[in-house]
């Protein structure tokens, strides 16, 4: 019984540790207010138990985890969308350009495979 109980509390860690390093580079990235940061906080942990929920697709079903994962960090992005303000919010609209930038590219590179080659190669950017 001891030991689930110190398994159990080496992964809470873990997953707080992971929480807080995320949220630390956001508010970083997006300067993030008092407020904000608490804001970022809460869904950064629920992104957390989100990936924590897809992890054993992983290995089982990549694709499946992938297009997973890139739905989570699309969640976050919305969720920044709305915690965000003014020079912050540039910042996110920048790089969800660039990451469209890179997607266009990936796409041309790609014509002439199949749509689900394209797709495969668009989820492989979400690693």
């Amino acid at each position: 019984m001891m030991c689930f109980f110190v398994m159990g509390n080496a992964q809470n860690s873990d997953n707080l540790n992971k929480v807080s390093l995320a949220t630390a580079e956001l508010t970083a990235q997006y300067s993030l207010t008092n407020v904000q940061q608490r804001e970022v906080r809460k869904v950064v942990e629920i992104q957390q138990e989100n990936l924590e929920q897809i992890a054993s697709l992983q290995s089982t079903a990549p694709q499946a985890y992938l297009a997973k994962k890139r739905s989570i960090r699309e969640y976050l992005e919305g969720k920044l969308t709305q915690i965000l303000v003014g020079p912050q919010l540039s910042i996110l609209k920048k790089e969800q350009t660039d990451r469209q930038v890179i997607e266009r590219q990936i796409r041309k590179k790609m014509k002439g495979a199949s749509k689900e080659e394209v797709q495969l190669a668009l989820l492989e950017m979400e690693k």
